[in-house]
């Protein structure tokens, strides 16, 4: 009777362990096709492949084995595992041996007992490497930058820093988000480049995290400040400036970005998904009659506005409305004379506090607080609206759900209403580092 209930036990437990391995979840599983110059691959050659298809994310040890997938780091009694299947060498330790087209690479996230033991498989990873092609390199390459400095790229970079939140959306937009081992304190889209290692703010970057790092190229912007940048190139660096003021900039800035890491075409690819999206939404507008007048304000008193020869009047006139301060040029003060003759038809503030305001969108509030102000179109209609600063004031790939979000502003009876009730986070874009960084645009030009 004894025995009976022994081997139930032991049927149960048996059940228990099949039925553990079965819930494991698959993060990825997937086939590849791995680009190389010699026609010759590495197991890390075929993760940086789903890596750069955004299969997923991962990092290797000093043992040259995985560290963590998807965040999901090894601890001392669970850690990720590797099988083969078809490989080159039978005897694969790390990420540096070779595989051949047809390997199938398995990784299992496994728990194990006090014995070492597995327990129990939690998490999944299934990739196929479907070919190796051969893809003379583009490098060496050479471009100008946004400040006009003539750059040479020797080499494929495999680390990249980013000194700016627009930089960081393009690098992650073109696949090389993996990549990206340091940016500031403020590069917060997509998700995961929250997690990336932070070296300082916009206009106060760390350089010596930067130089901890020692990543291949830096992505740097005018507002990190000019004797910073310098400072890093005669430190040795390959230091790219990217600082695109319009549309037609964003497009360069991405060109930019994907020649010097050998990714033309998937640069192209982002520029006319761009493009398209641009497109869509003005055919809509198209015969429209309502021209509404905008400003749009990052603080008051004074009246600091984006005037013509910005990103949010180029904005402006795709959503089928026209700057009420264009004769501003680039972003500058008006008075407040000049705001109650303009008497806009609609404002638009970034998020966050007026200056010297404290607290939750009181840059929208100060606009209903004065009274003389109340005779304004916008202020009587209560058509003032915070906008999402992350999208409306960095111009970057997502310049296409800025427009689609300005267009439910100006023209609501054709895209819906607008609801900027959760809008309350700032950081810096084009408004918050105009703000900050003025004084660094101007002497920002270019060395004879």
């Amino acid at each position: 009777m004894k025995f009976k209930h022994i081997i139930t036990a032991a049927l149960i437990a048996l059940l228990f362990l099949a039925g553990a391995a079965s819930a494991a979840e698959s993060i990825y599983e997937g086939s590849v096709t791995v680009i190389t110059e010699d026609g010759t691959a590495t197991v890390e050659d075929v993760y940086k492949a789903v890596a750069k298809a955004n299969g997923f994310t991962y990092s290797i040890s000093p043992w040259g084995t995985i560290a963590d997938i998807n965040g999901i780091e090894n601890t001392e009694i669970e850690f990720w595992m590797t099988y083969y299947e078809n490989n080159a060498d039978t005897k694969v330790y790390s990420v540096a041996d070779p595989v051949v087209k047809g390997a199938v690479i398995t990784l299992e996230y496994r728990l194990f007992d006090k014995d070492w033991k597995p327990i129990e498989t939690k998490y999944t990873a299934k990739i196929t490497v479907a070919d190796i092609i051969t893809e003379k390199s583009a490098f060496p390459v050479t471009i100008v930058d946004d400040g006009g400095f003539t750059v040479t790229v020797t080499e494929k970079p495999e680390t990249i820093v980013s000194l700016a939140p627009t930089n960081t959306e393009i690098l992650f937009a073109l696949g090389f988000g993996n990549s990206v081992i340091g940016n500031t304190d403020y590069c917060n889209y997509p998700e995961e480049s929250k997690s990336v290692t932070k070296i300082g703010g916009y206009s106060t970057i760390n350089i010596e995290k930067i130089v901890a790092l020692n990543p291949d190229i830096i992505y740097a912007n005018q507002n990190n400040g000019y004797d910073n940048i310098e400072h890093l190139k005669t430190l040795g660096y390959t230091v790219i400036l990217i600082n695109p003021e319009s549309i037609d900039g964003i497009y360069n800035a991405i060109g930019i970005v994907g020649k010097t890491l050998g990714a033309d075409t998937e640069a192209d690819a982002l520029t006319a998904e761009i493009k398209s999206g641009i497109k869509e939404i003005t055919d809509k507008l198209e015969g429209v009659e309502t021209v509404p007048t905008i400003m749009h304000a990052m603080s008051v008193d004074p009246y600091w506005v984006s005037g013509s020869k910005t990103f949010q009047d180029e904005l402006m006139t795709l959503a089928g409305s026209v700057n009420a301060f264009s004769d501003v040029e680039g972003w500058g003060t008006v008075t407040i004379e000049k705001l109650i003759t303009a008497s806009p038809d609609i404002i638009l503030t970034d998020p966050g506090a007026d200056m010297g305001s404290p607290g939750e969108n009181t840059l929208k509030q100060a606009f209903f607080k004065d009274p003389r102000l109340a005779d304004i179109t916008a202020v009587k209609n209560h058509d003032v609206y915070v906008m999402d600063a992350d999208i409306f004031d960095r111009g970057g790939p997502r310049v296409v759900e800025a427009l689609e979000t300005l267009v439910m502003i100006t023209h609501p009876e054709i895209f819906g209403e607008y609801d900027d009730s959760q809008t309350s986070v700032q950081t810096p874009g084009f408004g918050a580092a105009v703000l900050f960084g003025l004084a660094a645009a101007f002497l920002f030009t270019r060395k004879e």
